[in-house]
């Protein structure tokens, strides 16, 4: 009402302060004003909206968006929110449209199979057809293994008395597991956003991305399965954007030509390079 225009100089700009000059010259500003929506905000919304219809578990990084970005914080949740849920709506009305639920029942199909079969195959997966497919009974033994799950270590030969080899498939030294390996040690260039850390609560851009990557990981971590077919941790790719920011800030804070953080990034592309050349072996 009239009492929020005037506390709120954004409600009170309205179409009878704009002039048709300026309609013509910045169009963009002119719908600014005219609405109680940030056309910028708006479109960052739509853009993580669609990023969730792709990956469902993206929608938890808001937070970021929620404390990144100008204007006042009444109006860019809102127009945020009104972004984000346009093509997360789209998508549910997709679902109801093709199959009759807001949600695809494929993923319940697939859990009701995978929780029957692979625990025969693949005990180690530690599968429990009485839990969902959420759960957080989950969360020890998928932390385990997005953080310190290793390699498989000197794995048994087809031939025991064959020598060695880097890269022989039948009698490797170290070879990547298919059902996931530590994001550590895969991408140890990660550890770098652990000096941006220090902001956190007193920077915006850090608390929102910290925020994001808990939100995106806690969920994906609470999953049934964290992926198959894999080289480090797939599911990291949900997070990865939020990730990336804080361990630029991290280079930042410390210098990019610091020992310490050549010697991270010059790791993470060794490692990624050795897993690219096994993936094509293993036929991933």
């Amino acid at each position: 009402g009239a009492r929020r225009a005037l506390a709120d100089p954004v409600w009170a700009e309205g179409v009878g302060s704009v002039r048709p000059l300026d309609l013509v010259r910045n169009p963009g500003r002119v719908v600014g004003k005219a609405l109680p929506l940030d056309p910028r905000a708006v479109a960052a919304g739509v853009c993580l909206g669609l990023a969730a219809t792709a990956r469902l578990t993206v929608v938890f990084g808001l937070p970021f968006l929620l404390l990144v970005g100008g204007g006042r914080w009444p109006r860019r949740t809102l127009s945020i929110l009104m972004g984000t849920s346009l093509p997360i709506l789209g998508l549910l009305a997709y679902n109801v449209a093709t199959t009759g639920h807001l949600f695809h029942p494929g993923y319940e199909a697939l859990y009701r199979q995978e929780t029957a079969f692979y625990p025969l195959l693949y005990p180690y997966l530690e599968y429990h057809p009485d839990w969902g497919i959420e759960d957080p009974r989950y969360l020890p033994q998928n932390l385990r293994l997005m953080l310190l799950a290793p390699p498989e270590i000197l794995p048994p030969c087809s031939d025991p008395s064959s020598p060695r080899a880097l890269f022989d498939p039948d009698c490797p030294w170290l070879r990547p597991r298919d059902d996931g390996m530590s994001l550590l040690l895969t991408s140890p260039g990660w550890l770098l956003g652990l000096a941006a850390l220090g902001a956190y609560g007193r920077s915006r851009l850090v608390t929102g991305a910290v925020l994001a990557v808990v939100s995106i990981a806690l969920v994906n971590l609470m999953h049934f399965s964290q992926g198959w077919v894999q080289f480090g941790y797939r599911f990291s790719n949900d997070f990865a954007p939020f990730l990336l920011l804080l361990a630029g800030l991290g280079i930042d804070r410390l210098g990019p030509r610091r020992p310490l953080v050549l010697l991270l990034v010059a790791a993470s592309v060794v490692v990624n390079a050795w897993g690219v050349v096994w993936g094509v072996i293993l036929g991933w």
